[in-house]
């Protein structure tokens, strides 16, 4: 479980550490019913806002289901790998016992040995594929993150005020809020949930 914490933490960093955002005034965005107003301190001076990650995955239903889903996957990945492990952990004990008994053969220890190296062997290529289709998850969720702050953040800027969007992490000290950026966060949950009103998987 640390493991899956820790590469959570990873997926979620990696998805958000920097955004550097050019004034999308003009571009083609995403249309919502819900009138969503930046803050009245943002005026025409202001080019940089900020949100503040550790809440955005607090609130935003869409980016905790993200967070839920590759939960599930991680854990049936290490279900399966612990399972596999046990029974081979089985397997090798009761090869030993049979040994330590006298029970096998010259012959029949050299067949347990040769399959106890292909075991371990198939064990490795399954941790293998395991932490690959990991990768592959945490791609497509941090793919998903990118372009879900990206349309949300279009459709906050339909006036061209914003030029830049930084981010703030109280769990990442290097990611602050530079001196006199306006927040977004709460505008930027109410955005998101709407225009993915239905977490996909």
């Amino acid at each position: 479980m640390k493991k899956l914490i820790i590469a959570l933490q990873v997926v979620l960093l990696a998805a958000v550490a920097f955004l550097f955002y050019r004034s999308y005034a003009g571009h083609e965005t995403t249309e919502i019913k819900t009138e969503v107003k930046l803050p009245a301190k943002l005026t025409s001076d202001d080019i940089v806002v900020y949100y503040n990650q550790d809440t955005l995955f607090a609130k935003s239903k869409y980016m905790l289901g993200l967070k839920k889903n590759i939960e599930v996957d991680m854990a049936d990945l290490e279900r399966g790998m612990s399972a596999a492990k046990t029974q081979y952990e089985n397997w090798a004990r009761q090869q030993e016992e049979m040994v330590a008994k006298g029970l096998l053969s010259e012959a029949e220890i050299e067949k347990t040995r040769n399959e106890a190296a292909r075991k371990q062997q198939a064990l490795m290529d399954r941790n293998q594929n395991d932490e690959k289709s990991f990768g592959e998850m945490q791609l497509a969720i941090n793919n998903k993150l990118q372009d879900a702050i990206s349309a949300a953040t279009k459709v906050l800027n339909k006036d061209g005020k914003i030029k830049f969007v930084l981010v703030y992490s109280k769990s990442t000290p290097y990611l602050h809020p530079m001196e006199g950026a306006v927040e977004i966060t709460d505008q930027l949950v109410a955005v998101v949930d709407e225009i993915y009103a239905t977490p996909k998987k």
